[in-house]
């Protein structure tokens, strides 16, 4: 949301609260790696959000600050679930309530399963569901090499260009995952325990690619703004929609790259 290591005032996580909030639609963001490293601190961020009229934020009591989950309803009826995570990793921060290395931690494995079963015992039924965190899973790279997009040979790729399109996957993947993935202990099991169809990361700049493996769609979203580096041309957003036959996932790209400068 916003580079905390910038934002030692809040102004600028400020403006986006009051941004957001300006849609008057319901909005619920998890933190990334740097979001936290302002000296205001993780739980002034907390309260900021679970004070916005429309944010559906809340902090959570397992590893991390980002941790909850929002139901979606048609009427009185449960069609969805989204898990919020936090993939912590934000280490360059004073707080104590921050400083932990990345990762999808053994207690959060646990509180998607916990939620679950929770819900399922209320609704009579498990309702499909939606994950979504910033420091993709070992899932994510497993997903391109099962896909053959991915090999020794070849690190980088577009789907549809560089390689042949399976199963509906689209995207490119310019950038190794350099930074390392998080290998998290029974997350995939714990995903498909809760009907999970979509899971969706960011971090990287230069990757969004959309990938269907082992029963669920593994996608990097659009990256939206123009801070560090990024693909030309690939800004703008990720759109979801859910239908009676599962997910439908488009990235839109925004403005082009000359309007933006």
């Amino acid at each position: 949301m916003v580079y905390g290591e910038f934002d030692d005032s809040g102004k600028t996580f400020t403006r986006f609260c009051e941004f957001m909030e300006s849609f008057q639609i319901p909005w619920a963001p998890v933190f990334g790696n740097h979001d936290n490293e302002t000296n205001k601190g993780v739980l002034w961020q907390c309260n900021m959000l679970e004070q916005c009229e429309f944010c559906l934020f809340k902090r959570g009591n397992v590893s991390g600050n980002s941790n909850y989950v929002v139901g979606i309803a048609d009427g009185d009826k449960l069609i969805d679930v989204m898990y919020m995570l936090d993939s912590n990793g934000c280490t360059q921060s004073k707080d104590e309530n921050v400083i932990k290395h990345r990762g999808i931690y053994p207690d959060q494995v646990e509180f998607i399963k916990s939620r679950g079963n929770e819900i399922k015992k209320a609704q009579g039924y498990m309702p499909p569901s939606i994950v979504a965190f910033h420091i993709p899973t070992m899932d994510f790279i497993e997903a391109e090499q099962a896909k053959e997009y991915a090999t020794n040979e070849r690190k980088v790729y577009n789907i549809g260009v560089d390689v042949t399109a399976c199963d509906g996957d689209f995207g490119c993947n310019y950038e190794t995952f350099k930074n390392g993935a998080i290998d998290a202990v029974g997350f995939r099991e714990a995903l498909k325990a809760v009907h999970a169809q979509g899971v969706f990361a960011g971090h990287h700049h230069c990757i969004n690619t959309c990938i269907s493996y082992d029963g669920i769609r593994w996608t990097f979203g659009l990256k939206t703004g123009q801070y560090d580096y990024h693909n030309q041309g690939q800004l703008g957003g990720t759109q979801v929609r859910l239908t009676r036959d599962g997910l439908e996932i488009n990235h839109l790209c925004a403005i082009a790259e000359k309007e933006q400068r």
